[in-house]
């Protein structure tokens, strides 16, 4: 019952925040291009590459533990995002990821996940421990187009990729917001490939 309502929880979201026409319609593209156009492109970004300008209005703040997260921002992450969030948030920290958080005067706008090369299993190639993988990028509705996703890459980049390492992601070659922030920070696109067993569509 709990797993019903956590799905009915997220369908009317998922609605509120699209529109049901537009929800329908992002669907069936969905579906389609799962079906159709299922392929990854690689991107790499190195360390030496003059990082980009983004708002000064965006703060982003870095977590590498659940015991580091103030509960209220758990409670506005969930509340934003999904009621799964908490749990999947514990996972990956749990897996030696670290989130980051931008705030738009104190609203919480988007998160991001990095995580250093040498703890990243079954990806596409082996990375090292001067390499960071960048993924699960979310911006939410009410700050899209404000460079949230580049402004919390931009971050990873500086403080989390050492000198002569390479920020990494990977996203659907359908996913056009993914493409226009990877190269906004600053990534090339290197490859294309199979999508991964656990990669979200």
């Amino acid at each position: 019952m709990v797993a019903v309502n956590q799905l009915a929880s997220r369908l009317r979201r998922n609605v509120q925040r699209e529109g049901a026409v537009r929800f329908v319609s992002n669907r069936i593209a969905a579906k389609y291009n799962r079906t159709f156009n299922a392929r990854l492109c690689v991107w790499q970004r190195s360390a030496d590459i003059p990082l980009p300008q983004f708002p000064d209005d965006v703060e982003v703040r870095r977590f590498s533990a659940t015991d580091t997260v103030p509960k209220d921002l758990i409670d506005r992450l969930s509340e934003a995002d999904l009621p799964s969030f908490e749990s999947r948030m514990r996972e990956e920290f749990a897996d030696h990821g670290v989130m980051w958080v931008a705030l738009f005067g104190g609203e919480v706008a988007g998160y991001q996940w990095s995580r250093r090369g040498d703890y990243v299993r079954n990806w596409h190639f082996d990375l090292t421990a001067s390499d960071t993988l960048v993924f699960s990028t979310v911006t939410f509705p009410a700050f899209r187009g404000r460079s949230v996703a580049v402004a919390l890459a931009a971050n990873i980049c500086r403080h989390e990729v050492r000198p002569g390492g390479h920020a990494y992601a990977d996203c659907m070659v359908f996913n056009k917001p993914a493409i226009r922030f990877l190269e906004k920070t600053g990534f090339k696109k290197i490859a294309e490939r199979k999508p991964l067993p656990d990669h979200p569509d």
